[in-house]
């Protein structure tokens, strides 16, 4: 395929692919933490979901881990949990690869570190042997995190745990209130902070701008999305003008329920930045 036919989304889960290629090949690097804006938080989650489909050239399995983190103290067993469902729900698929599905998880005592997950994650990865997976990949993104001061003890606490080579972990943070900078401090050479810097907004601007027509509703598209873009990006004076732009459109065309689409966009950006009493006068 050439580049002419790749399209914005494609360039980015490439860059992607890229970057991960280069942190698995460091050796004693075990640990991927994705340092993200708001807007690429699909993206990235587009990327792993990915790899599961046979397109994906990246000869790793990854497995998403989504359990809430109440306390560090009981996480490890709700992952090893959950990592036994996906086994159950995926065993019948396992067999039909050749593969002698006989995967027993630890058992994890109360309080037990994330070694109990390691253990059983790199007992799972022999079970498949290489010619299923070269690595498993576990990703963890709990759906809730109670206390980030939680969340950065397990994650300490895991960097600072043996992990085998055929073992990767990926985590998430964001540029704007980052909660692992300590731990990634402490373990430069284990956990990797990695800016995939993909200008979501610019991606967005490429989509409609392929897409040929300058009608009302085309217009409209352009402004929605330079009010979403900026909002992601808590730039409330570029998400007001292209509100304020989008919001003329949609009267124009006597499209009032998009005008109020475009008028609640703008002020869940207010109340993104902090600024409550602009957010509410917007809903109102």
């Amino acid at each position: 395929m050439s580049a002419s036919q790749v399209n914005p989304v494609q360039r980015r889960i490439r860059t992607l692919e890229g970057l991960w290629n280069t942190f698995s090949g460091i050796p004693e690097a075990r640990i991927l933490r994705w340092l993200i804006e708001p807007d690429e938080q699909q993206m990235v989650q587009l990327f792993v979901e990915l790899q599961s489909e046979e397109v994906s050239e990246i000869p790793d399995l990854f497995l998403e881990l989504r359990s809430d983190l109440h306390t560090a103290d009981d996480w490890t067993i709700a992952l090893v949990a959950e990592l036994s469902e996906k086994y159950a729900a995926e065993r019948k698929g396992l067999e039909s690869l050749g593969v002698v599905a006989t995967w027993e998880p630890p058992v994890v005592p109360p309080g037990g570190g994330p070694e109990y997950l390691v253990s059983a994650c790199e007992m799972f990865h022999r079970l498949l042997s290489v010619s299923v997976a070269e690595r498993l990949v576990i990703v963890l993104m709990p759906s809730a995190v109670l206390e980030p001061r939680q969340w950065s003890a397990w994650l300490r606490a895991l960097a600072g745990t043996r992990i085998a080579e055929s073992l990767r972990f990926m985590v998430v943070d964001t540029v704007q209130s980052p909660q692992l900078d300590e731990v990634a401090g402490e373990f430069p050479q284990v956990l990797r902070s990695v800016r995939p810097e993909l200008s979501m907004d610019r991606a967005y601007r490429e989509i409609l701008d392929s897409v040929p027509g300058n009608s009302p509703g085309h217009e409209f598209r352009r402004y929605f999305v330079a009010l979403t873009a900026a909002a992601g990006r808590a730039d409330t004076t570029a998400a007001g003008a292209a509100c304020e732009r989008a919001v003329r459109m949609a009267i124009s065309q006597q499209w009032l329920g998009l005008a109020a689409t475009a008028q609640m966009a703008n002020a869940a950006a207010w109340f993104a930045a902090g600024r409550v009493a602009e957010a509410i006068e917007g809903y109102r």
